[in-house]
């Protein structure tokens, strides 16, 4: 094996992002992004991160990406694999990331995945096992075939009367209605109704905005899911769950994606395939979520051979 150099890097230049961007589509079948989505998703907040790469005279042969104490990416070109490369960018992960953290983690908090996946590629989590990590849980994304979808709204009555279904108009009570909403269901998921130019569509009773959901037009993975559609962040005021808000959301979104011409709908992050397989959604690509405590496990400069 020729001479590799493991670099850090703390912002990239764009011949390296078209190099990092190639690497992971050809790294994984099922949730391939063109450039541009892969760009705005490893860009598309303000959490600092640092880079490492792997590299033989300037190329680019692996890469890990880490954010506080998790791994965004680890990636290695598939010519170079088996040659102990990925557990020299993680040794060097582990190594930056606990100068300040006791545990590392496979969900950075950006959620570029939700973990690792399960893909047609590999199973990559059998590599992290054997490396101390330790099972977490398993979420995983779901699909519906919109263009035999025949569902209509009336098919699933809400228990709740005077309901309103219809979209978030833009004025401040809505807006912030489903901020507050959002936010004592699951923390968090307030920010995504605070958007310019956010679409969602909310229940309404009396006034007063019960549940909303996201309704936005791609998904990301565009060059796995072509023509897919995609929505996300339902959520329901705990006081009316269990009473078919959920579902009526998730239909009117399924319909209004279908409205817009897209094939399929791609549904990611869950657990929730009971609720989900109600309207046909089956099960995507699963995701593997483990954490490790560095300092109990921490990998040397012999494994690496």
């Amino acid at each position: 094996m020729e001479n590799i150099q493991i670099n850090r890097y703390f912002e990239l230049k764009q011949e390296q992002i078209i190099k990092i961007h190639e690497l992971y589509n050809n790294s994984f079948d099922l949730v391939k992004m063109t450039k541009d989505n892969f760009v705005k998703k490893l860009f598309c907040n303000d959490f600092t991160k640092i880079y490492f790469f792997a590299e033989i005279h300037d190329k680019i042969i692996g890469y890990i990406v880490i954010v506080q104490n998790s791994i965004l990416l680890l990636i290695v070109d598939e010519v170079y694999r088996k040659n102990g490369i990925g557990s020299m960018l993680l040794y060097k992960a582990e190594q930056e990331i606990k100068t300040k953290y006791e545990k590392i983690n496979l969900v950075a908090p950006d959620y570029f995945f939700c973990g690792v996946p399960f893909d047609t590629k590999s199973n990559y989590c059998k590599w992290f096992e054997k490396r101390g990590f330790m099972y977490d849980w398993a979420p995983f994304d779901m699909i519906v075939d919109l263009v035999s979808f025949t569902h209509k709204i009336e098919d699933f009555p809400c228990a709740i009367k005077n309901i309103i279904i219809k979209k978030l108009e833009n004025n401040n009570h809505e807006i912030m209605s489903c901020y507050n909403g959002a936010n004592s269901v699951e923390t968090g998921w307030g920010e995504y109704f605070l958007g310019n130019n956010v679409e969602a569509i909310i229940a309404v009773v009396n006034e007063t905005v019960i549940g909303g959901v996201l309704v936005p037009s791609f998904s990301i993975f565009d060059e796995s899911l072509k023509e897919t559609g995609s929505f996300g962040a339902i959520w329901v005021l705990n006081e009316y769950q269990g009473k078919g808000v959920g579902m009526k959301l998730h239909l009117t979104s399924l319909l209004e994606l279908k409205n817009r011409g897209y094939k399929t709908c791609h549904i990611g992050y869950t657990y929730l395939d009971t609720f989900y397989g109600r309207l046909g959604a089956k099960k995507y690509i699963d995701y593997w979520i483990g954490e490790k405590n560095i300092h109990d496990f921490f990998v040397t400069s012999r494994s690496l051979l």
